[in-house]
């Protein structure tokens, strides 16, 4: 799986303190690629889902030679369109991540599209083990769902929701999409309506981001629609920032809400910035400092080659601090300072005194003996606060 430089090197500082308990598994296929989609993805090769599960085993297998020693306590299947996995291959790929890792009840999470499963289907995801789905909802009304290019309709996704629940699910969340084009206040309004009377324990929130070379990125180009500006983008943010918690949704990150206890243990790793291993055809692995991605490929992951890698990326020791300080600052409780400083051995509020200051005047952080937070006014300006970090 490794080249020897890399074997070499992480052997020696995977001994160190690396942190390693997460698992993402990617799933590159689609029914349709929505027309706002960067995620590399295949439209339409769902036939190759069967030969891509012994590729994903294969690699697992591989793995696990350099890091059966982690105790893994989260697992998360994404996309791509991983609910268009039948149940047995997927029962299949569980089995062998449990005979080759260390597994420590862990949350395992599937995506699921409304459209690609029904009752029956998500009641085989529960039997074999997956405890927790994320619904890629996006809104609850046809027209948002149709400019989106999703392939499903409202009452498809608010019965999705519905069976989960039915089929045993009790950590369920689901993907909203907020600043679309033309959106309006009373519209964000009507899909957290539904919100309140469906069995959802978490809620991440996106506004609309558009890449290069996305379908919506060139129609934005073509002046075919426009979207809100930065003013109308914060007070849909302060209308959900304000609305979920009142659901009973508490704002624990930037843009995610949950129930007490149902926060996303993965999604928490990597806030904290811990290293994850990623398997699957354009996956990351984050690892003692570096990151490394498999090759996007599919008929090169797919063959029996075992060097996958497709680009490594080492980071200076700076550039892991300002990541672990703009991840961690994504949690609405923050970071602690002694703790990050313990870890990289740097003393971070010495070393970052004067960017802090200057963060502390400007009302964009607070901070409070050991912690450092977001103020109200950083969660409108997080980026700003990100890139006064970095080296």
């Amino acid at each position: 799986m490794w080249s020897k430089r890399t074997e070499d090197r992480i052997s020696v500082e995977l001994c160190n303190k690396s942190i390693m308990e997460s698992i993402y598994i990617h799933f590159p296929f689609c029914v349709k690629k929505c027309g706002y989609c960067s995620f590399y993805s295949l439209e339409n090769q769902q036939d190759l889902m069967e030969e891509y599960s012994f590729a994903l085993k294969r690699e697992i297998k591989a793995l696990s030679q350099q890091f059966s020693r982690n105790t893994i306590k989260t697992i998360y299947l994404g996309g791509g369109t991983p609910s268009l996995i039948s149940a047995k291959l997927l029962e299949r790929i569980l089995l062998c991540l449990k005979e080759n890792f260390r597994l420590s009840n862990p949350e395992i999470t599937i995506e699921v599209n409304p459209g690609t499963v029904d009752y029956s289907k998500i009641k085989h995801f529960f039997e074999v083990g997956i405890n927790r789905v994320s619904i890629g909802v996006q809104s609850f009304l046809d027209s948002e769902l149709s400019l989106l290019g999703r392939i499903h309709s409202r009452n498809e996704a608010i019965r999705t929701v519905t069976d989960c629940a039915a089929a045993g699910f009790s950590n369920i969340n689901i993907d909203l999409i907020f600043a679309l084009p033309n959106q309006t206040k009373d519209q964000l309004s009507q899909s957290l309506c539904v919100v309140k009377d469906l069995p959802v324990d978490h809620i991440s929130t996106y506004n609309l981001h558009l890449d290069p070379g996305t379908p919506m990125y060139e129609a934005l180009n073509h002046n075919c629609f426009t979207l809100p500006d930065e003013e109308i983008d914060a007070e849909f943010y302060e209308y959900i920032i304000d609305t979920l918690p009142k659901l009973g949704l508490q704002h624990y990150e930037i843009s995610n809400f949950a129930r007490p206890g149902k926060e996303c243990r993965h999604n928490l790793a990597y806030w904290d910035y811990y290293d994850f291993l990623g398997i699957g055809a354009g996956a990351t692995s984050m690892i003692a400092g570096a990151r490394y991605t498999n090759t996007e490929d599919i008929n090169d992951y797919l063959s029996v080659s075992p060097l996958h890698q497709k680009e490594e990326e080492i980071l200076d020791e700076y550039t892991q601090i300002a990541e672990a300080i703009f991840m961690g600052l994504r949690k609405r409780k923050g970071i602690f300072l002694n703790d990050l400083s313990s870890r990289f051995g740097v003393n971070i509020m010495q070393h970052y005194e004067k960017v802090i200051s200057e963060l502390v005047n400007k009302k964009l952080v607070i901070t409070d003996a050991d912690v450092l937070c977001l103020s109200d006014n950083g969660l409108l300006l997080a980026n700003e606060v990100f890139e006064a970090f970095l080296p």
